[in-house]
């Protein structure tokens, strides 16, 4: 009984031992008689982010794909598709039993750059805004007596349906004032307003002159990149930008509208958001919750006064 003990467990290291071998192409071709491999890649370039997909045939035709494997830069991968990190050259090549492929060069470039038009691009990715419109925000009185800001959001947006049941999966706000100036007395002694318009103008974040820009806010794909709270977004907002180059509203239903302006949003994690739009324009009142087209709630603006004016033509 001892004998037969040991000899089942000398034929068990053996047959073990035997399929190590096999897992580990080390043994003969998986086709008998075969003497050479050959490694194809279904491309030679990809972008970066792209994958390759290798093959492997023997001198007798048959596919040994499954049974072989594969190294890249002497790196065993685990499968015959690769997926690059990083841009530059690549040396594949592949083993089967004993016998090794020649080496195949394969190249990774850089991914494409994406750019805005009547859009806006956050992570490469293009989100369409063919519409861009100017919120007003209403007119507030600054620190100094008698000094007055009038607020604008700055908003290219995608509208999805109509009406009540519009929805809009890309919408951009930039919030910006400029100085504007009474233009009368209501009965109460209170100031009237004529409403100002955006101009032509280069905004700037923060700045500590207007005009300037106080907040934004960002949707893309119904997704929101900075969160409600506007002293939250102030915390992670690192720059933002605005360049108006042209713009002319309508005045009546028969005359033309015209806008060109870019504009970046730059978070302190290194999200960068890049935007561009060229063509007509509008605007709309956004000084309460229930105004048209907003599906955020109104923004908190931090002011040294926060007195609304109810503006009048």
């Amino acid at each position: 009984m001892k004998k037969i003990f040991l000899f089942l467990a000398v034929a068990g290291t053996f047959f073990t031992s035997c399929s190590s071998d096999d897992d580990s192409n080390d043994g003969t071709p998986v086709t008998p008689g075969a003497t050479a491999i050959t490694l194809t890649s279904n491309v030679a370039t990809v972008a970066l982010g792209g994958s390759f997909t290798f093959t492997v045939t023997d001198n007798l035709a048959a596919n040994v794909t499954t049974t072989s494997q594969y190294f890249v830069n002497d790196v065993a991968i685990t499968s015959n598709v690769y997926t690059p990190s990083a841009v530059g050259t690549y040396s594949v090549k592949a083993k089967n039993g004993t016998l090794t492929s020649a080496v195949v060069t394969v190249t990774v470039t850089a991914a494409p750059v994406v750019s805005p038009s009547n859009s806006f691009v956050l992570n490469n990715t293009n989100y369409e805004t063919p519409v861009v419109g100017f919120g007003f925000r209403g007119i507030y009185e600054a620190g100094t007596a008698g000094q007055y800001l009038i607020l604008w959001d700055f908003n290219p947006y995608k509208e999805v349906g109509s009406g009540n049941s519009a929805t809009y999966p890309n919408d951009l706000y930039l919030t910006f004032a400029l100085p504007i100036v009474p233009t009368g007395q209501d009965a109460d002694g209170e100031p009237t307003f004529t409403i100002l318009f955006p101009t032509v103008a280069d905004f700037s974040w923060n700045s500590t002159t207007l005009p300037t820009l106080l907040d934004a806010y960002v949707i893309s794909n119904n997704v929101a990149l900075l969160p409600e709270d506007a002293d939250e977004r102030a915390a992670l907002i690192a720059d933002v930008s605005l360049n108006i180059t042209a713009i002319q509203f309508p005045t009546d239903t028969s005359t033309a509208s015209n806008l060109a302006a870019t504009y970046s949003v730059t978070l302190n994690d290194g999200k960068v958001v890049q935007g561009q739009y060229s063509g007509t324009t509008g605007y709309y009142d956004a000084t309460g919750a229930k105004a048209a087209k907003m599906n955020v709630a109104p923004k908190n603006v931090k002011l040294s006064k926060g007195k609304m004016h109810l503006a009048k033509k």
